[in-house]
């Protein structure tokens, strides 16, 4: 399901609390394995002059590679497939 399909779901939010069973928490670990590996992916090529749209731009590959979907990719009409910032920040810039 893409982020696109998704929002045009039913609404979640239905006062109860969803228990998952063994296939949703090997969702969960397939999900962090690959989280833990886009960034070990993006840590290799930060260093001074790298843009944020450059990192941006490889996240957004990784993903599709993966058969993945960025959680902030159109989120709220947020276009971006990563939230970056340069140094140290308290909100998260636009790449």
């Amino acid at each position: 399901m893409t982020y696109v399909e998704a929002a045009q779901a039913p609404l979640r939010k239905t006062g109860h609390i969803k228990l998952y069973g063994p296939e949703g928490f090997e969702g969960m670990r397939r999900a962090g394995r690959l989280t833990a590996e886009a960034l070990d992916v993006v840590a290799g090529m930060i260093q001074p002059g790298v843009s944020t749209a450059a990192i941006d731009k490889l996240v957004f590959e990784f993903a599709m590679d993966h058969k993945a979907y960025p959680a902030t990719l159109m989120y709220r009409g947020y276009r971006y497939s990563v939230c970056t910032s340069i140094n140290h920040v308290v909100c998260h810039g636009m790449p």
